[in-house]
Protein backbone atom coordinates (compact mmCIF):
# COMPACT_ATOMS: atom_id res chain seq x y z
CA UNK A 1 0.00 0.00 0.00
CA UNK A 2 1.14 3.45 -0.97
CA UNK A 3 1.74 5.94 1.65
CA UNK A 4 -0.43 8.69 0.56
CA UNK A 5 1.26 12.23 -0.46
CA UNK A 6 2.14 14.98 1.79
CA UNK A 7 0.48 17.91 0.57
CA UNK A 8 2.30 21.21 0.87
CA UNK A 9 1.31 24.18 2.74
CA UNK A 10 0.45 26.60 0.61
CA UNK A 11 0.45 30.87 2.54
CA UNK A 12 -0.27 33.59 0.36
CA UNK A 13 0.51 36.57 1.64
CA UNK A 14 -0.05 40.20 0.25
CA UNK A 15 1.60 43.18 1.67
CA UNK A 16 0.24 46.12 0.81
CA UNK A 17 1.84 49.75 -0.27
CA UNK A 18 5.29 48.02 -0.82
CA UNK A 19 7.06 47.62 -3.96
CA UNK A 20 8.34 44.05 -4.81
CA UNK A 21 11.48 45.47 -4.94
CA UNK A 22 11.48 46.79 -1.67
CA UNK A 23 11.84 43.35 -0.14
CA UNK A 24 15.33 42.04 0.73
CA UNK A 25 14.32 38.50 -1.14
CA UNK A 26 14.30 41.09 -4.05
CA UNK A 27 17.27 42.86 -3.24
CA UNK A 28 15.79 45.74 -1.55
CA UNK A 29 16.74 47.66 1.72
CA UNK A 30 13.38 46.79 3.35
CA UNK A 31 14.56 44.33 6.15
CA UNK A 32 11.44 42.58 7.07
CA UNK A 33 13.32 38.71 7.77
CA UNK A 34 10.03 36.72 8.00
CA UNK A 35 8.77 38.03 4.71
CA UNK A 36 12.65 37.09 3.41
CA UNK A 37 12.43 33.57 4.90
CA UNK A 38 9.40 32.66 3.38
CA UNK A 39 10.21 34.02 0.10
CA UNK A 40 13.65 32.39 0.31
CA UNK A 41 11.99 29.06 1.09
CA UNK A 42 9.40 29.21 -1.19
CA UNK A 43 8.08 30.54 -4.15
CA UNK A 44 9.20 33.84 -5.29
CA UNK A 45 6.74 35.71 -8.23
CA UNK A 46 8.59 37.45 -10.87
CA UNK A 47 5.64 38.67 -13.19
CA UNK A 48 2.79 39.36 -10.81
CA UNK A 49 2.06 43.22 -11.52
CA UNK A 50 0.38 45.64 -9.15
CA UNK A 51 -2.60 47.28 -10.44
CA UNK A 52 -1.72 50.17 -8.40
CA UNK A 53 -4.86 50.12 -6.09
CA UNK A 54 -5.10 47.40 -3.13
CA UNK A 55 -7.85 45.44 -4.17
CA UNK A 56 -7.54 45.08 -7.58
CA UNK A 57 -4.65 43.87 -6.67
CA UNK A 58 -5.85 41.39 -4.42
CA UNK A 59 -8.79 39.78 -6.91
CA UNK A 60 -5.75 39.26 -9.10
CA UNK A 61 -3.32 37.23 -6.94
CA UNK A 62 -5.94 35.63 -5.16
CA UNK A 63 -7.77 34.15 -8.68
CA UNK A 64 -4.72 34.73 -10.90
CA UNK A 65 -6.92 36.46 -13.39
CA UNK A 66 -6.91 40.18 -14.22
CA UNK A 67 -8.83 42.41 -11.92
CA UNK A 68 -11.61 43.56 -14.74
CA UNK A 69 -12.13 39.52 -14.87
CA UNK A 70 -13.11 39.48 -11.98
CA UNK A 71 -15.31 42.56 -11.28
CA UNK A 72 -12.81 44.20 -9.31
CA UNK A 73 -11.47 46.34 -11.86
CA UNK A 74 -11.30 49.66 -9.85
CA UNK A 75 -11.32 50.42 -5.85
CA UNK A 76 -14.91 51.92 -6.43
CA UNK A 77 -17.86 51.41 -3.68
CA UNK A 78 -20.39 52.54 -6.84
CA UNK A 79 -21.76 49.96 -9.24
CA UNK A 80 -21.17 51.24 -12.70
CA UNK A 81 -23.29 48.79 -14.36
CA UNK A 82 -20.07 47.66 -16.31
CA UNK A 83 -18.21 44.45 -16.71
CA UNK A 84 -15.01 44.34 -14.52
CA UNK A 85 -16.28 47.52 -12.29
CA UNK A 86 -19.13 45.83 -10.28
CA UNK A 87 -17.46 46.76 -6.77
CA UNK A 88 -17.61 42.59 -5.96
CA UNK A 89 -16.26 39.36 -6.86
CA UNK A 90 -18.18 38.17 -9.92
CA UNK A 91 -19.35 34.34 -10.05
CA UNK A 92 -17.13 33.85 -12.94
CA UNK A 93 -13.84 33.66 -11.23
CA UNK A 94 -12.80 30.92 -8.05
CA UNK A 95 -10.38 32.55 -5.35
CA UNK A 96 -7.66 30.10 -4.49
CA UNK A 97 -8.93 29.56 -0.78
CA UNK A 98 -11.63 28.08 -3.05
CA UNK A 99 -9.74 25.90 -4.88
CA UNK A 100 -8.06 24.64 -2.27
CA UNK A 101 -10.80 23.72 -0.28
CA UNK A 102 -12.72 21.85 -3.19
CA UNK A 103 -9.44 19.60 -2.84
CA UNK A 104 -9.42 18.89 0.53
CA UNK A 105 -7.84 21.96 2.44
CA UNK A 106 -8.42 23.97 5.27
CA UNK A 107 -8.55 27.39 4.25
CA UNK A 108 -8.22 30.86 6.90
CA UNK A 109 -7.61 34.11 6.02
CA UNK A 110 -6.31 37.13 7.82
CA UNK A 111 -6.49 40.80 7.51
CA UNK A 112 -8.11 43.12 4.78
CA UNK A 113 -10.41 41.55 2.51
CA UNK A 114 -11.93 44.16 0.92
CA UNK A 115 -13.24 42.15 -2.28
CA UNK A 116 -16.81 42.68 -1.71
CA UNK A 117 -18.98 45.84 -1.27
CA UNK A 118 -21.05 45.95 2.22
CA UNK A 119 -23.15 49.37 2.61
CA UNK A 120 -23.44 50.36 6.18
CA UNK A 121 -26.45 50.62 7.74
CA UNK A 122 -28.00 53.72 8.56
Amino acid sequence: MQEPQKRPNVIVILVDNMDYSDLGCYRGEAQIPNLDQFALSGLIYTQFYNMTRCCPSRAALLTGLYPHQTGRGWITTDDYNLRGYQRNLNKNCITIAEALKENGYATFMTGRWHLHFHPKKK
